[in-house]
């Protein structure tokens, strides 16, 4: 059996390769600076193991000790990192793939970042998947209304609201059943989420969750999310 991918390096190297060169927490609030610490030491290490050949990491002081502010990318990717990108794109759904093509035209990096976490987490830490990719979604919906002007922070209408934004819930009675089912999907991601994801600590059913079941979660997410950030894009068109 093959070594197991470290997906976090494959995901930073994605985002390499899509052309990202500055590294930032997502905002400025202390649970930010926290989470993007792995994301940072990954970077350095990409470098380390020769799969990207220029890495400039900037540290600060946080609370008496110094952590990662912000990592540049100052070259691109070696042979030896695209051999890794290929092993690992085996192992991508199209869905996986289509989104990152999506992303390409999207000007929020927030979005991509949650993604690629969802996506690197299917294999390691199946929970921790599951919230990332719930979050990815939850997000995905905020930022196509923030695109018309509209803020809510009501999950209980954010898809109804998305689904207004992007014109769906003029399509009458055929689409009604989709818009159901949409529904019904986004439902079940909560529940599984709720019941093994890490978002409110881990329970003691976290463990029973397999590599498989997370990556059918994120998968549907994916899917779901492309699929209104395609209509939002049609439907900026008209």
């Amino acid at each position: 059996m093959g070594k197991e991918l470290d997906w976090k390096l494959v995901e930073v190297l994605r985002r390499i390769e899509a052309g990202d060169t500055a590294f930032d927490p997502a905002d400025t609030s202390k649970q930010a600076f926290q989470d993007f610490q792995p994301l940072a030491c990954a970077l350095v290490e990409a470098q380390r193991q020769g799969h990207v050949d220029g890495v400039m990491p900037l540290k600060e002081s946080n609370g008496g000790k110094l952590e990662y502010r912000t990592v540049i990318v100052t070259g691109n990717l070696t042979h030896r990192g695209r051999q890794l990108l290929e092993k690992a794109q085996g192992q991508l759904t199209p869905t996986d793939q289509a989104l990152n093509g999506a992303f390409g035209q999207l000007p929020d990096p927030h979005l991509r970042s949650q993604w690629d976490k969802a996506l690197s987490r299917r294999q390691s830490d199946p929970s921790g998947a599951i919230t990332a990719a719930r979050s990815f979604l939850e997000s995905t919906q905020k930022w196509i209304l923030e695109q018309g002007g509209i803020s809510t922070s009501d999950r209980k209408t954010l898809l109804f609201a998305t689904l207004k934004q992007v014109g769906l819930t003029d399509q009458g009675v055929p689409m009604s059943g989709l818009l159901k089912d949409i529904d019904n999907l986004l439902l079940s991601i909560a529940q599984v989420r709720n019941k093994h994801g890490d978002a409110h600590g881990p329970s003691d059913a976290s463990s029973d969750l397999t590599s498989a079941e997370a990556a059918l979660c994120v998968n549907v997410a994916g899917a779901l999310g492309l699929f209104l950030l395609e209509c939002h894009q049609a439907q900026s068109k008209v």
